[in-house]
């Protein structure tokens, strides 16, 4: 089976640490989870951390669900334009 390369580069571009994400496990249960950190490139796969789920996951196994507002996004959301 030939897998397209996954970017370590691309993935932190889209989603900072702190996306939310969903990774399906073995036995059929999905976990929603917060990536720990940004991806590092191993090859050609991009390797992600999860907060409370042990292990190094790949990109392709995790669906992004809810992208974490940027501090920039969060101090322009409170100005108030006269």
């Amino acid at each position: 089976m030939k897998t397209s390369p996954e970017s370590a580069l691309d993935w932190n571009r889209r989603y900072p640490p702190g996306t939310l994400v969903r990774v399906s496990l073995r036995h059929g249960e999905s976990v929603v989870a917060e990536t720990a950190g940004y991806a590092q490139q191993w090859g050609t796969l991009a390797l992600i951390t999860l907060r409370e789920v042990p292990g190094i996951w790949t990109a392709s196994a995790l669906l992004p669900l809810a992208i974490p507002e940027t501090p920039a996004a969060l101090r322009t959301s409170h100005v108030t334009t006269y």
